[in-house]
């Protein structure tokens, strides 16, 4: 597989799809030295938050993926996207898991961290807080959000323009959220598109 990406690099290939379903396979190390490299899509792989490492690619997909906190590197407890991806504006992250997490990092709310110039996120996490970066994310435009536990006062995207709540599940007990109703005129004053699924 190596000696495919290495070949693919040659031709300056500027997307690419890495599906390694059924099998534990890592990143081909060729991968991170392909400087033409703009949107990336890897599914059903394994790696470690120091992996990542794409400082030309835009557009990032990551399915059903193994996140390893194996190293010394990741004692942090966080998977930090503006470090190894500088240029990301759109990043993708569908039913991931993360292994070997530091105690108190439970779910992908505390994990995640991304550079504030990314302007559209899509995260499927059943049952997960959201990162609490994107209420301060100010380029952001596009939002989905699938299967994640939210609060109504979690909806405080300024900038959003494009919202998707797909299968997501709000949580009214807070005390902030006395009114029981989804209220997105407060939270999201440039929203024109709102999309709710189930």
């Amino acid at each position: 597989m190596g000696k495919i990406i290495k070949f693919a690099t040659t031709l300056y290939v500027d997307h690419i799809v890495f599906t390694a379903w059924g099998c534990t396979m890592t990143i081909p190390e060729q991968m991170f030295l392909c400087n033409s490299l703009i949107t990336l899509e890897l599914k059903g792989c394994d790696f470690s938050p120091i992996d990542l490492r794409f400082p030309t690619v835009r557009t990032l997909h990551l399915e059903h993926c193994g996140i390893h906190f194996r190293d010394e590197e990741c004692s942090s407890g966080r998977v930090d996207f503006s470090q190894g991806c500088p240029k990301l504006i759109a990043l993708s992250l569908v039913e991931c898991i993360f292994i070997g997490k530091p105690e108190g990092s439970d779910n992908v709310g505390k994990i995640i961290g991304f550079a504030t110039t990314v302007d559209h996120i899509v995260l499927t996490a059943y049952r997960c807080t959201i990162p609490k970066q994107m209420f301060s994310c100010k380029s952001l435009i596009t939002l989905e959000l699938k299967c994640c536990l939210l609060s109504p006062n979690d909806l405080r995207f300024p900038t959003v323009r494009t919202l998707l709540l797909d299968n997501c599940s709000f949580d009214f007990h807070d005390e902030n959220c006395s009114s029981g109703c989804l209220d997105f005129s407060q939270g999201c004053p440039k929203l024109i598109a709102l999309s709710l699924v189930e």
